[in-house]
């Protein structure tokens, strides 16, 4: 991790904090709120594109640019598989997901 930009860091906190929302918080508020892990996916994506906003107006094609944006990617592909696969199971999927994340 040493050595690591702190965009690239904080997508895979983020991505880490939405495991642990999906497999632990999301099935017991699902019961009140089926959108539950949606929402809070929606809320943390929506926080690392704030910080990467600034990030990417002043990019340069660096080491840290790709690792950022690659963690990045990967982030965004995980909460996109990760509502691919909640899909079948609750009607709430990665089409929830991307109509919420695009209308914000």
């Amino acid at each position: 991790m040493e050595g690591k930009h702190p965009l690239a860091l904080l997508a895979t906190d983020v991505r880490m904090v939405v495991e642990r929302e999906m497999s632990v918080f999301t099935p017991i508020l699902f019961h009140w709120c089926p959108d539950a892990g949606v929402v809070a996916s929606v809320h943390l994506y929506q926080y690392y594109g704030k910080k990467l906003k600034p990030f990417l107006e002043n990019v340069s094609l660096s080491d840290h640019a790709i690792s950022v944006l690659s963690a990045a990617h990967n982030m965004e592909h995980y909460l996109i598989q990760a509502f691919n696969s909640k899909d079948g199971e609750n009607d709430v999927g990665s089409f929830s997901f991307i109509k919420l994340i695009s209308t914000r």
